[in-house]
């Protein structure tokens, strides 16, 4: 595994954990993600080698 795709694997876990960090400490985010229909997002490389979903349900 290259730095870069290291690099990027490092960047979604954090994004794991600050997504409820950020939930807790702002209260207009949480509201925008509760009002907000199941969804789920998909945050990927352009070339498909690296990706991870979330899921935001209510």
């Amino acid at each position: 595994m290259s730095i870069k795709q290291m690099g990027f694997s490092v960047i979604l876990f954090v994004l794991k954990q600050l997504i409820p960090i950020a939930m807790v400490r702002d209260g207009a985010f949480k509201e925008r993600i509760r009002n907000a229909p199941d969804f789920t997002a998909q945050i990927r490389l352009k070339n498909r080698s690296q990706g991870r979903y979330f899921t935001f349900k209510n």
